[in-house]
Formats: structure tokens, C-alpha cells, sequence
């Protein structure tokens, strides 16, 4: 990270050195975030598109639940995503840069989506001084912790340098595993490698996955919520220490629920319970609940 001072033409910190400037934690619409408790937090989710044949809704940092849920049960199309544009992206950079900010990009897993890849380059041609891009290794959630904690440091002062170090540092810290109610909308997503074609033919079979640094692996099948539930909370048993943990339900609050009160057993703190997002819904489908720890250092 360079020392000197750089020069802008903004009258919010343009001319302070680099170690001075606030950040701002910039990320994509496949996180989930806690409902209105981070609002406080000096974060920008870019927003992704969620397509149901010819009619598109824009999902942002706050999504449309009932329009998407609606569309879900009603459209005979499944749903499709596309990232942020380049020109959207490029334009919420400059106007961050142009208020002084520097600006921590912290993104979807690039296994599953160009967006990070996408954001370095538009980083190289504006200031990769003052926009340091990092690829999560994560969804849902899993980058939702991520960006939250980043997001906490940044408005306690910390310089953009300090911010990428935690990022990168905590990849390797965040793990997501979630258990699906049907299997239609990942099959077809092609999401999760190694699912049988044929295994949509049995109903009530709930497949278990789990997400750790960009890549999913299916970890079987529970044909009950009570066993895919247990199955989770042995998985997390396994993880280790945990400082901070979410659960995630789409359109599901009753398994969400019960999950939770099955892992406060042996948390020190409940975890907070999220809607999951429409960008993640689109390729899990409905019913399906996830659970994501930043484990401890």
C-alpha cells in the first residue's frame, strides 16, 4: 500500500494519504445480510438480475421477498441470475472514490460467478490503490459474514490495507453448509457437481452440501428434516470454535427455527436467523435452509 498522499478532487478526504481514507465495503446482491441491522454500516451491494423468462426484477441490498416469491410460484420459466453490468459497477466505484472513500470489493465466489473477476479489472483501470478486490470463496451468507465484519472494522477506522489483510485472512475461516427441500432448482442451476440425474425421481430426499472456499460438494441425502437436521448440527460439532454463525432459511422459518434451537445447544450465542435472498433462492429453490460460521482465529 502506498504512503503518499494522492490527490482528488473531492472535498470529502481527497487529499488525505491513503492509510486516513474511510472505506466503504462494496459487494454483490448473492450476499445475504441480516435484516435491518447493518444499515449503519458503510456497505453498497451491487445488484444482480433475476430473470423468470421475459419478466426481471433488479435484487439489491434490500430484495423484493413477496414480488420474487410471487413470480416463483406463478412463472412457468426458473429462474436465472446475471451479474452486476461493468458500467454499474464502474460508476458506483467512481462516485465512492470521488466522496473519498477507498473501497474494499468483496465478492461471490469466482467459481461461481464472473463478478469478482469482473471488479479487478474495473479496479486496475480506476485506482487498484484504492479499490482492493477479494474473492470470498463464499455465498449467501458465508460472504455476508465476511462483508459485515469488514464493514465493522471500516467504520472503527480501519485503512483499506488492514481490511484486504482480514478478507483474505478470513477465507480459509468461513464455511456455509445447507440442507435443500427439492431438488429441481439446483439440478438444474448445476451448482452442486456429482447430484444423479435420476435421484429426482425419489421425493422427500434432501440433499446436504456444503460450501468451502468456492467449491461445493455434496456431502448425501436425509429423506426427513429431523435427520437432515441432526446431520448439520454434526458437521458444525466438527467445524470447531466458531466467533460468529448465521442461519439462513428460504421461505422456510419453521425448519430455521428448529435448526437454531438444535446448534444453541452448544453455541455460546444464538445465531441470527436470515431470509435468503432471491439470487440464492433462484439456485437452491424454496424450503431449503444453510447455515454459515466464521470460525474462530
Amino acid at each position: 500500500m502506498h504512503s503518499h498522499p494522492v490527490t482528488s478532487t473531492s472535498s470529502c478526504g481527497g487529499n488525505l494519504p491513503l492509510a486516513s481514507r474511510p472505506v466503504y465495503v462494496v459487494t454483490d446482491a448473492a450476499v445475504d445480510l441480516p435484516a435491518n441491522s447493518t444499515h449503519h454500516l458503510p456497505i453498497e451491494v451491487l445488484p444482480i438480475t433475476v430473470s423468470f423468462g421475459s419478466r426481471s426484477i433488479l435484487h439489491g441490498r434490500e430484495p423484493d421477498l413477496e414480488t420474487f416469491y410471487r413470480l416463483l410460484r406463478e412463472s412457468r420459466h426458473f429462474p436465472t441470475t446475471a451479474a452486476p453490468t461493468p458500467a454499474h459497477t464502474a460508476e458506483r466505484y467512481a462516485a465512492l472514490l470521488d466522496q473519498g472513500y477507498d473501497i474494499l470489493s468483496l465478492h461471490l465466489a469466482s467459481s461461481f460467478s464472473t463478478t469478482a473477476l469482473q471488479c479487478a479489472r474495473l479496479a486496475e483501470e480506476l485506482d487498484s490503490r484504492r479499490i482492493a478486490v477479494v474473492d470470498s470463496g463464499q455465498m449467501s451468507a458465508g460472504l455476508g459474514l465476511m462483508v459485515v465484519t469488514c464493514a465493522r472494522a471500516a467504520a472503527a477506522g480501519e485503512p483499506l490495507a488492514r481490511l484486504e489483510q482480514m478478507a483474505r485472512a478470513m477465507v480459509p475461516r468461513v464455511r456455509l453448509a445447507g440442507a435443500l427441500q427439492s431438488l429441481d432448482h439446483v439440478r438444474r442451476s448445476g451448482r452442486v457437481p456429482g447430484l444423479p440425474a435420476a435421484v429426482g425421481e425419489f421425493l422427500h430426499i434432501k440433499p446436504l452440501f456444503e460450501v468451502y472456499r468456492g467449491q461445493v460438494t455434496l456431502l448425501g441425502f436425509s429423506r426427513t428434516v429431523r435427520q437432515a437436521t441432526r446431520r448439520l448440527v454434526e458437521l458444525v460439532r466438527k467445524w470447531g470454535p466458531i466467533q460468529e454463525m448465521a442461519v439462513i432459511h428460504a421461505d422456510n422459518a419453521g425448519w430455521a427455527s428448529e435448526l437454531v434451537e438444535s446448534l444453541a445447544e452448544f453455541l455460546p450465542s444464538i445465531p441470527t436467523i436470515m431470509d435468503a435472498g432471491p439470487t440464492i433462492v433462484s439456485h437452491v429453490g424454496p424450503g431449503a435452509v444453510g447455515v454459515a460460521a466464521l470460525l474462530a482465529n
